[in-house]
């Protein structure tokens, strides 16, 4: 995973690729047709913040066609099925994935649900991941990162997102305020060193993202 990644294909600002914040639509989900066409001449896929996609012209027609695919590709089983959303079983590796018809979307391991955190809007389920940081993003900001990382020190990725211009784009802002950079491990990345404005760091992401609580009984259910 690599953070300070490529532009939204709606506001321009750049995706991070935080989950439960923000999602990649792919071309290949599209299919012939004269609205797929117009997507296609508008530039309108790829990386894109969830909060830029909800509402937007183009949500109705991707929530349709990622529905479509997991049901006629991917063949995943439907737990819930309404005009507003749509809930998907992959047992092959234990997640539930749900779908909202104004674009949300979202992924749910079961693993991660054990120690989920209640919330008035739902549960906090934690997420821990490696990711690379584009130092050229912000050069004084990483070497800032860089020395509390060498100094066995978390930095705060609500800071990290907001110094680069980006709360706003958040869709679940307290999802990621107690969210920490901490450094990499051996087994996860490699951490380089902060030099000039090149290079990449590695470390380790601990954030959470929100499981809406009408969601909520749906994918503990099928969670077993």
């Amino acid at each position: 995973m690599m953070l300070d990644g490529h532009p939204c294909f709606i506001c321009g600002s750049t995706v991070l690729g935080l989950a439960g914040q923000d999602t990649k639509l792919d071309t290949f989900l599209l299919r012939p047709g004269e609205q797929d066409d117009e997507v296609l001449a508008n530039d309108a896929y790829g990386p894109c913040h969830l909060s830029c996609l909800i509402g937007s012209r183009w949500a109705s027609f991707w929530a349709e066609r990622t529905v479509q695919n997991l049901t006629f590709v991917r063949k995943l089983g439907a737990l819930h099925r309404s005009d507003d959303l749509n809930v998907f079983r992959n047992r092959a590796i234990a997640e539930t994935v749900a779908i909202r018809s104004n674009g949300w979307m979202a992924s749910f391991a079961d693993d991660a649900l054990k120690t989920a955190e209640e919330v008035p809007e739902g549960l906090l389920v934690s997420v821990s991941t490696p990711a690379m940081l584009d130092v050229a993003a912000d050069p004084a900001l990483h070497e800032e990162i860089a020395a509390a990382l060498a100094a066995n020190r978390s930095f705060p990725l609500f800071e990290y997102v907001s110094r680069l211009g980006l709360a706003d784009r958040l869709w679940f802002p307290d999802a990621i305020r107690r969210g920490r950079i901490d450094p990499g491990t051996a087994d996860d990345v490699t951490t380089t060193a902060v030099s000039g404005t090149a290079g990449y760091l590695g470390v380790q992401l601990n954030y959470y993202k929100l499981l809406p609580a009408d969601i909520a009984s749906i994918v503990f259910r099928a969670a077993g």
